[in-house]
């Protein structure tokens, strides 16, 4: 179900359309990859896409934080959870 979406994000990322795509675009892109691997169990690699991949614009935006907050939860790592809550809510 995810991996047809994936493949499509994945595509827009390769061929680098973050330089095409307005803000807008870019930030429901970014959101639905997380979206998409959260829904495939893929928790680990949402954090390390967040850390090493994600535009600068989009690091500290409010709602790729509370997604990320999701996933923190998911994983069990309330800690970091609450502290990416509080950052979004800044």
């Amino acid at each position: 179900l995810y991996d047809p979406a994936l493949l499509q994000i994945e595509q827009l990322r390769f061929w680098k359309t973050d330089a095409i795509l307005d803000a807008a675009s870019q930030k429901l892109l970014y959101l639905n990859y997380i979206r998409a691997l959260r829904g495939k169990g893929e928790h680990e690699k949402i954090i390390y896409e967040y850390n090493v991949s994600f535009p600068k614009p989009l690091v500290n935006d409010p709602d790729v934080l509370l997604e990320l907050s999701q996933t923190w939860m998911l994983l069990g790592n309330y800690a970091n959870a609450l502290t990416t809550t509080r950052q979004a809510r800044q």
